[in-house]
């Protein structure tokens, strides 16, 4: 039942009955709806900035969870970029120094990659993006510079393989075994001017005369190719000259027998002959011959395998004392 309004009309001095017009009732229904949507909207701004739902909190975890992450991450980048640049360090000042190269350019090796425009797909999340986007552009540079490393590391492993293989082919060690030399070489003649034992007139020795017992081993000086066997009456004799490689030739001569053949592969070591007394030759001996370049040179820089630093400057000594060779 619909209550009704009354109210006191003091021109007729009684109580008269209130009328609304329906304009009024519009207006009034519609101030109270707007006052409730009003403050609808005042209460959900305000449970929105101050009132956290449950699925908010949870979102809000996994997102402080990604800072942290993101932080551990950018740690774990500082970190191994200064590793990388520690082995640059030691690319440039070890390796390359001991291979005789130029160190990497280091302004190239510091150079900055990518762009703004390639990280703007992240430049929305508010708080992260600069992070975000820092942590990229490291992670981009720092497989930049693991990729110039790689390159380096095949350039140096290359280059010291290199020099491996010169060290190896280079002649380095003494024909004979020094436990296989007569006396401990007593007898020694050296490179330069010598009397001849046959003719007895002064002639340029052009090797080093190693004597030991006939048969005994003779080994290659160094790792190369056989390119002469030879056997002959007089001169050297029985006679083998190895190709070294880099410049580099050995002969070994007066063998009573020869054990390799022309074009086999030779390693440093290897017995190859024998020692004897062929050719132009006055007593079992090898004579060793080392060639640089197409030109003799004395083998006494290239025999100083197993011998102490005063044991191979007597050696030198004795070798350039001017006596009598024995080829």
């Amino acid at each position: 039942m619909e209550r009704k309004k009354y109210f006191y009309n003091p021109k007729t001095l009684s109580f008269v009955e209130e009328k609304i017009s329906l304009k009024d009732k519009i207006l009034k229904v519609f101030g109270f709806g707007t006052a409730v949507l009003f403050t609808a909207v005042l209460l959900l701004l305000i449970s929105t900035d101050y009132i956290t739902t449950p699925k908010e909190k949870k979102l809000q975890e996994k997102f402080d969870k990604v800072n942290y992450d993101l932080e551990a991450i950018t740690m774990d980048i500082t970190s191994l970029n200064k590793s990388i640049d520690k082995l640059q360090e030691r690319d440039a000042n070890v390796h390359r120094v001991i291979l005789g190269i130029d160190p990497m350019d280091e302004n190239l090796w510091n150079t900055g990659v990518g762009g703004t425009k390639k990280y703007k797909n992240y430049m929305s999340f508010n708080n992260s993006s600069t992070m975000i986007k820092e942590s990229l552009e490291r992670i981009e540079l720092l497989k930049r510079k693991v990729d110039m490393q790689n390159g380096s590391l095949d350039t140096l492993e290359r280059l010291a393989r290199v020099r491996a293989n010169k060290l190896a082919a280079v002649p380095s060690i003494k024909p004979v075994r020094e436990d296989k030399l007569r006396s401990r070489m007593a007898y020694l003649s050296g490179y330069g001017w010598r009397t001849h034992p046959i003719f007895k007139i002064r002639k340029f020795h052009k090797g080093l005369d190693f004597t030991a017992s006939a048969g005994t081993p003779i080994q290659a000086t160094g790792n190369g190719v056989v390119r002469e066997v030879v056997n002959k009456r007089g001169g050297y004799g029985k006679h083998i000259l190895i190709d070294h490689g880099y410049g580099y030739k050995t002969l070994y001569a007066h063998l009573s027998k020869t054990m390799v053949r022309p074009g086999q592969k030779i390693k440093r070591g290897q017995t190859i002959g024998l020692i004897g007394n062929t050719g132009t030759s006055t007593a079992p001996h090898c004579h060793y011959e080392v060639i640089y370049k197409g030109k003799q040179v004395n083998p006494i820089d290239y025999v100083y395998d197993g011998m102490t630093p005063e044991e191979y400057q007597h050696f030198v000594e004795k070798a350039s004392v001017e006596n009598q060779a024995l080829d």
